[in-house]
């Protein structure tokens, strides 16, 4: 199957990904809905020590980035 778009060739999101098979994804930031990528946790289905883990696990994502100055 051969699906087609037309493209313009003077926009380099489309060159590269006719060219080089890249594909543009925008950063949740760039967003025009604020609410966009907003994915609240849903704890009702877990039990205690797995709400814990999840915490402890969000506690380190958090450090990590802080220690190598990402931006999140």
């Amino acid at each position: 199957m051969i699906v087609c778009k037309y493209r313009d060739w003077s926009n380099v999101s489309h060159r590269n990904l006719l060219i080089y098979n890249e594909l543009y994804l925008a950063s949740p930031n760039d967003f025009n809905d604020p609410f966009d990528c907003r994915i609240y946790p849903n704890f009702t289905n877990l039990n205690e020590s797995e709400i814990e883990e999840y915490i402890e696990r969000l506690k380190k994502t958090i450090s990590k980035g802080k220690s190598t100055g990402d931006c999140h």
